[in-house]
C-alpha cells in the first residue's frame, strides 16, 4: 500500500433538538463545526474516509471515519 497522507478534515456535523421551539429561533440553528485528524484512505466525490490509527506495516487500521462530502468544508495536509 502507498504512503498515506496525514490530514485534518473540517466538517459540519448534523444535530437535532426535540424540544418545542419558536420557528424563527429554530431557523437560526446551525450544524456543529468539527475537525477530525487521520490518515487519508479515500477522498472522492461522495465521501472522505480517514483512520486515526494504523499498524506500522500499513496492512490494518482501526476506527475508520466516513464523512459525507456534503458535510466537509476543508481537507488540509498536516
Amino acid at each position: 500500500m502507498k504512503k498515506l497522507p496525514l490530514v485534518k478534515v473540517y466538517w459540519q456535523d448534523t444535530c437535532s433538538d426535540s424540544r418545542w421551539a419558536d420557528m424563527d429561533e429554530a431557523c437560526k440553528e446551525r450544524g456543529i463545526p468539527c475537525c477530525s485528524i487521520g490518515w487519508l484512505l479515500r477522498n472522492d466525490k461522495r465521501e472522505v474516509v480517514i483512520t486515526p490509527m494504523k499498524r506500522t506495516d500499513m496492512r490494518r487500521c482501526n476506527d475508520v471515519q466516513i464523512i459525507p462530502k456534503g458535510c466537509v468544508t476543508a481537507v488540509r495536509k498536516v
